[in-house]
């Protein structure tokens, strides 16, 4: 992690284990807490996963929209239910190289409302799972980073409203999956958030 600050700045290293590192950083009107772990890698066995026939039933020809299938939560979801009897539509900005014959891929273009609207109405979603974001970046100080603010304005008020409005337009119930962010704007412990994010 890099801190670029103009200002005289402490830090503190404290080690917990092995993988995990405490960082507590302070100047003048701003103090920050943070976690370090450096993660052992893992591989998450979707051939060991049983589905459930409870589920199945509830999903038996259904149809899934993913948005940002390929980071983690994404790529969680997206094999989930693959196991299902259920029709899965991935909406990415990047295509695959190798294609699964599993999903339907969309590519997004952000700056083109009609694709949003073609990609909705092709794919009739009985689900929608929002998981694309922004290239997250750490605004520095207190200051307000309005270039910030409005990328992540984009992503998750203006695009996911266009979302809102077409799914209107199916003139059926669809549920919307929409990860909160409302936990960046809270206090966990001694852990704190910038308020803009």
């Amino acid at each position: 992690i890099n801190f670029h600050l103009n200002k005289k700045i402490n830090t503190i290293r404290r080690k917990i284990t092995k993988q995990v590192f405490r960082y507590t950083l302070s100047r003048k009107n701003y103090n920050s807490n943070l976690i370090v772990s450096k993660l052992k890698p893992f591989k998450i066995f979707f051939d060991k996963f049983t589905p459930q026939k409870k589920i199945n039933r509830k999903l038996k020809n259904k149809s899934v929209l993913i948005f940002g299938s390929s980071g983690n939560l994404g790529s969680y979801a997206k094999y989930f239910f693959s196991k299902y009897d259920v029709k899965v539509n991935l909406a990415d900005r990047t295509l695959p190289k190798r294609k699964n014959k599993r999903f339907k891929f969309y590519k997004i273009n952000f700056k083109n409302e009609k694709n949003l609207k073609d990609i909705i109405l092709q794919t009739k979603p009985d689900y929608v799972l929002y998981f694309s974001s922004p290239k997250i970046r750490k605004a520095t100080g207190q200051k307000f980073n309005k270039k910030l603010f409005n990328n992540f304005n984009f992503y998750y008020y203006v695009y996911f409203k266009k979302i809102i409005k077409y799914l209107n337009g199916l003139d059926k119930k669809v549920l919307f999956f929409y990860p909160s962010t409302a936990g960046l704007n809270k206090s966990y412990n001694n852990f704190k958030f910038l308020k803009e994010h």
